[in-house]
């Protein structure tokens, strides 16, 4: 498990603090940071999602109600599915996905109550007693939060011109537009294209 949510708070607080220490009255609220945190996780989700195998019942059809599933509220999408379960080589099947219904490309229904497995990706979890993150996705979304917390305090600074000199705003923008394109970059590097595979029907 990853560290929480207040660790990584600290540490951009402190790239913050150390990179610009020579200027009066450069404070973040926790949770100001913790929002930039947040949206760069939401973002990494989507490239690398936090996966996740799910048991559910099955009501007697092909059909699976997302919404019903405990993790829902965080669900990216479902890869695969596999029934009959505990199968070697495993029975995975294909699915499709309209709304928050699931259909399972499978000649046969399962029987009701038999259970089937969803391969799902899910955005990372990130609070105080939970951390679904590596180190390398904790590192890139401290980059990218200090980036848009930077940027975000810069437009403050521009009505404050007397705090630090005339720079300052300039100076927040452009260090801040740095740790945003490793931020990017770090994405790019993390991104794989999904590949389609054809699993049997029958």
């Amino acid at each position: 498990m990853g560290r929480n949510i207040t660790a990584l708070r600290q540490d951009v607080r402190q790239i913050l603090q150390d990179e610009f220490s020579d200027v009066e009255d450069m404070v973040w609220k926790d949770d100001e940071l913790e929002h930039y945190i947040m949206d760069m996780l939401t973002v990494l989700s989507g490239i690398q999602p936090y996966q996740k195998r799910v048991t559910v019942a099955s009501d007697g059809t092909k059909e699976v109600d997302l919404s019903s599933l405990d993790d829902y509220a965080d669900l990216i999408s479902v890869s695969k599915a596999e029934y009959e379960t505990g199968q070697d080589p495993p029975a995975f099947r294909n699915v499709s996905r309209f709304g928050d219904t699931l259909t399972i490309a499978i000649g046969s229904a399962p029987t009701s109550g038999e259970d089937i497995y969803l391969y799902c990706n899910l955005v990372h979890t990130l609070n105080e007693t939970t951390s679904t993150l590596n180190k390398i996705q904790e590192s890139l979304i401290i980059k990218g939060a200090c980036g848009q917390a930077a940027i975000s305090k810069s437009r403050y600074y521009i009505d404050k011109v007397n705090e630090g000199g005339n720079s300052v705003p300039d100076r927040l923008y452009n260090w801040g537009r740095g740790r945003m394109d490793e931020y990017k970059e770090g994405l790019k590097k993390l991104f794989r294209v999904r590949q389609y595979t054809q699993y049997p029907a029958d």
